[in-house]
């Protein structure tokens, strides 16, 4: 059964991560991931957590999406360029709301992005920020939390 947690006063901050974004097949998302990997680790960094992504849009986008895919490394800048990305010594959006899912099934994914824009409703609050996508795999599982930047009127 698929685990929907809803979470208000959620954080993205991290230290070193690089951002390329593209252009892609919602089926082929996978290759935008092991591209920025293997750009990044061609260029001397290592991977510090799990990389993630944002998007703009989740509705309308007839198979294919605008992607920004982060990617938190342990190095300082080395001064290895990596093309088409873009490095910043820190990253953070200070408050979001979130929904973490035990599910990989696309409609598993609507009833969240469903749910939390309910919550942002609920509260009388807007979007300020892309929807980021960060999965983990915790005791077996995959979870993925859904979040997204917010600001009240």
């Amino acid at each position: 059964m698929t685990e929907f947690l809803e979470g208000r006063n959620q954080t993205i901050t991290l230290s070193n991560v690089w951002s390329i974004n593209y252009t892609v097949e919602v089926d082929k998302i996978g290759i935008a991931f092991k591209d920025a990997l293997d750009s990044i680790t061609t260029a001397g960094y290592t991977l510090k957590t799990d990389l993630f992504y944002s998007t703009p849009q989740v509705e309308g986008h007839d198979g294919v999406l605008d992607i920004t895919v982060y990617l938190p490394v342990n190095e300082d800048y080395l001064g290895e360029e990596v093309e088409l990305a873009e490095f910043n010594s820190y990253f953070s959006i200070p408050t979001m709301y979130g929904v973490r899912i035990s599910s990989t099934k696309p409609e598993d994914f609507d009833k969240a992005l469903d749910r939390l824009q309910a919550m942002l409703l609920e509260d009388k609050c807007q979007e300020a920020s892309p929807i980021f996508f960060m999965s983990s795999k915790i005791n077996g599982t995959v979870y993925t939390d859904i979040r997204i930047g917010v600001r009240f009127e």
